[in-house]
């Protein structure tokens, strides 16, 4: 089983967690501010796409619907 998840908590977790990837991060509030909107949307096409893909199922959140 692929569990894929999104992490709200900076985009540095978000990529650890989707992709297994450990980011090299600066701390910079306002940039992550910033630029996180845009990486959640996209995460969340990705997760489209696996469940579309037939690859899994969204799972629901406090925070994300299950779609």
């Amino acid at each position: 089983n692929l569990i894929v998840t999104i992490s709200q908590n900076s985009i540095g977790n978000a990529i650890t967690e989707l992709l297994g990837v450990v980011v090299k991060r600066i701390p910079d509030a306002k940039a992550y501010e910033q630029a996180e909107p845009a990486l959640i949307d996209k995460l969340l096409e990705v997760r489209r796409r696996l469940v579309r893909a037939d690859l899994g199922e969204g799972i629901a959140t406090p925070y994300w619907k299950s779609e």
